[in-house]
């Protein structure tokens, strides 16, 4: 995966414009193909347009019923322990919330490395923490919201953790990662990223509207 320029720029996403996130969500949902994200000069727009579809999706990736599953596993006192229930609560996930989040996670990898985004993982964390983990309930009260916060940062911080051959394998299901081959294709410049392996769409607040995710263009 060649890392895009949406990651080149500082801060990326802490800056967007609200008028054009909205046209551009509004691209991807009416479902006619990916928009052409080279064609948006303001990378910082397609930036704020992820973070707008991932608050907008009807639950966190993680899922209300397993959020504590995740929250528990993250808390646990020896690596090995919250490993092994991350892994468990990964794979009772739903497809569609367990292969975007091995998106996301991959692109958060790749931001947290690129020395030219300035963004450590620790402040990817903080930004991505309260829409791909969000909260255990779809309306928190105050005294949830400040109790689940570190709870949101542990378990986002464990899953980027987590080595990216982990995440490739939900990405790339059909690709043999101990073959030369895949070490070719994995570090080529000119690598062409396949159909998003996603199932059904993940379904939004707006349930007139469903984004099914086809990531021809890398965000």
């Amino acid at each position: 995966m060649a890392l895009p320029k949406v990651v080149d720029q500082f801060k990326c996403y802490f800056f967007r414009s609200e008028k054009e996130v909205k046209e551009l969500k509004e691209k991807f949902l009416q479902g006619r193909g990916t928009p052409n994200l080279s064609l948006i000069s303001d990378i910082h727009v397609v930036c704020g347009c992820l973070k707008d579809f991932l608050r907008g999706l009807k639950e966190p990736l993680v899922t209300y019923k397993l959020w504590h599953d995740f929250a528990k596993a993250a808390a646990k006192p020896k690596e090995f322990e919250r490993y092994n229930e991350t892994h468990q609560a990964i794979s009772r996930l739903p497809q569609p919330n367990r292969d975007t989040l091995a998106l996301m996670i991959l692109h958060l990898q790749r931001v947290a490395e690129n020395p030219g985004c300035k963004m450590s993982s620790e402040n990817l964390a903080k930004v991505f923490g309260p829409t791909i983990i969000g909260y255990s309930m779809p309306e928190p009260d105050e005294t949830s919201v400040v109790a689940e916060v570190n709870q949101q940062l542990m378990v986002i911080n464990l899953l980027m953790s987590i080595p990216t051959d982990y995440w490739k394998a939900f990405v790339y299901p059909d690709v043999d990662f101990d073959t030369p081959e895949y070490c070719h294709t994995l570090h080529s410049e000119t690598e062409v990223v396949p159909e998003s392996p996603l199932g059904h769409p993940l379904e939004t607040v707006d349930r007139s509207q469903q984004f099914a995710p086809r990531f021809e263009t890398e965000i």
